[in-house]
């Protein structure tokens, strides 16, 4: 119960902030329990559907599949930390 409340403080606090990208990972229940097969499922389950709904304050979100190869997500998700990282640089320049 503890590890919940601060879990939830934590994100109350990180929705304070509006950061130029969230990657977010998406995962479905039987991949998240085959990879945490110690977590209990039905704490799982409601995880992943309170996280698929978080908005981050309108920040763009990059939904990646997580089921998909490590190499891949790895690939798409440095794709978009450089994309922004460029926006964000030629807007500082001007």
């Amino acid at each position: 119960m503890f590890l919940a409340q601060r879990e939830r403080r934590l994100y109350q606090q990180m929705a304070q902030y509006r950061p130029e990208l969230i990657i977010r990972l998406g995962i479905d229940i039987e991949t998240a329990i085959s990879r945490k097969p110690d977590h209990d499922y039905a704490e799982l389950q409601d995880k992943i559907g309170v996280m698929s709904k978080i908005g981050y304050n309108g920040t763009k979100i990059l939904e990646i599949d997580s089921r998909a190869p490590y190499s891949e997500v790895l690939e798409q998700a440095q794709k978009a930390v450089s994309l922004v990282a460029i926006v964000s640089d030629r807007r500082s320049l001007t």
